[in-house]
This record gives C-alpha cells, sequence and structure tokens, in this order.
C-alpha cells in the first residue's frame, strides 16, 4: 500500500497501523490472504473501528474471540534502516527508514520492530 502521512492501515479488524510522518512511501503487507486490509485517513480511523469491527473490519473467526476494549498503542520509528513491524500471530508489515508510526492491537498481542527480511 502506498501511504500518505496520517493513513491508517486495518488489519482484519485484528490491528491498526497508523502511519504518523516520513512522507509519502509504501507499507508491504505480509498477512494471510483471510485478512481483510482497509486504508482510510487517520482522523476517520477511530470511528471507522467503531462502526465497523465485526463487519467490515472483520477477523477471520467469531467477534467474540477478542477483547477490543483492551486496547494498547505501541510508537515505533524506523530511523536510518527497513524495518519489519512484527504482530504476532498475524504477520508483518515492511517500512522504509525514517517512518514514525503507531500500532494498536489487544492488549495480549505483541508488536516488535526488527531489520527487514525483504
Amino acid at each position: 500500500y502506498q501511504l500518505n502521512e496520517a493513513q491508517s492501515l486495518f488489519i482484519g479488524g485484528l490491528a491498526r497501523v497508523d502511519y504518523l510522518k516520513g512522507g509519502k512511501r509504501p507499507l508491504v503487507c505480509y498477512f494471510s490472504n483471510e485478512l481483510n486490509i482497509h486504508r482510510t485517513k487517520l482522523e476517520k480511523a477511530d470511528e471507522l473501528w467503531r462502526k465497523q469491527i465485526g463487519t467490515l473490519l472483520s477477523p477471520p473467526s467469531p467477534k467474540d474471540r477478542f477483547d477490543f476494549e483492551q486496547l494498547k498503542t505501541v510508537r515505533l520509528t524506523t530511523e536510518n534502516e527497513k524495518k519489519d513491524i512484527m504482530i504476532s500471530g498475524l504477520g508483518f508489515v515492511t517500512v522504509d527508514a525514517g517512518a514514525e508510526l503507531q500500532v494498536i492491537v489487544p492488549q495480549n498481542v505483541e508488536v516488535t520492530l526488527r531489520p527487514s527480511i525483504m
């Protein structure tokens, strides 16, 4: 996906990646084909999450298996090299150097950064 600053990607209703700063750039997603990925403007992301969870933003399993009330936000910076944002149990997003992002996931999901493998 080609993103501008202040855009978000929803990953199957299970995670949200907000691209905050760093100019226009690609975010390359490596997830199951069963997960719907939806792009929106950051300013609309909270409302979209509330209104569309379970419909447009559907997890690939029943909604009641996930606690969407207990979310955490992880802020990340890719600094001087391309990185992979690892979202435990889902997959990863590859981002070029110089990006500021935040990832919103259920409390029990780990988010880590590693040097890009692609």
